[in-house]
C-alpha cells in the first residue's frame, strides 16, 4: 500500500554525506540477527522522469517482505516529492537531485558484504525492469566503494579487506 501524504514545511536542506541515521531496526534472518547499519552504504541515482509512483509501486512489490512502508509525501512549499522505503532489512530515501529530473537514492541494508551487494544487485535488475535507469554504488564501513551497478555496467569494484 502507498500512502501519499503533504507537508507544509519548507523541506529542510539536505545532507548527502554518510551520517548517522535515526533509530534503526533489526531482523533475524535463517537465525542470525541483520542489523540496519547506523551509516549508509548505498548511494546512487535513479532517473524518475516525475513516475515517483511507479517507483513507489515498483519498490513495494520488490520490498515486500514482513513488515514494509513505502511513502511518497509532497511539499506544499515547492510540490518537490520525496520516497521513504523501510523494511526490518531496509532503509532508503529518495529525493529529487537539484538540477534535473535525476533522484538521489541513499540508504542503509543489513548484512554482510556478499548480501548487500546481492541485494542491491536484485534491485538494480528489477528497477531497469520496471523501466527507470538507475546507478547504485554499495560501501563498507571504511566508505571505500565496493561494487557499483550501473545501466550498462555491474561489477564488483574490489574485495572487501578482511579484518
Amino acid at each position: 500500500m502507498i500512502l501519499h501524504s503533504t507537508f507544509a514545511q519548507p523541506a529542510a536542506p539536505r545532507d548527502t554525506s554518510p551520517l548517522k541515521r535515526g533509530s534503526r531496526s533489526s531482523a533475524i534472518t535463517l537465525g542470525i540477527e541483520m542489523e540496519i547499519p547506523e551509516f549508509n552504504n548505498v548511494y546512487g541515482l535513479i532517473v524518475c522522469d516525475g513516475r515517483v509512483n511507479e517507483l513507489a509501486q515498483l519498490l513495494r512489490i520488490f520490498l515486500d517482505v514482513g513488515e514494509c512502508e513505502v511513502r511518497v509525501k509532497t511539499s506544499q512549499f515547492d510540490g518537490e516529492e520525496t520516497l521513504r522505503a523501510s523494511t526490518e532489512t531496509a532503509d532508503f530515501d529518495v529525493y529529487l537531485a537539484e538540477a534535473d529530473r535525476k533522484f538521489l537514492f541513499n540508504g542503509a541494508v543489513a548484512g554482510d558484504t556478499e548480501q548487500v551487494c546481492d541485494f542491491i544487485k536484485k534491485l538494480h535488475a528489477a528497477l531497469q525492469d520496471g523501466g527507470f535507469q538507475a546507478s547504485l554504488e554499495v560501501y563498507d564501513d571504511n566508505n571505500n566503494c565496493i561494487a557499483e551497478f550501473h545501466a550498462q555496467l555491474v561489477r564488483q569494484v574490489r574485495q572487501a579487506p578482511s579484518q
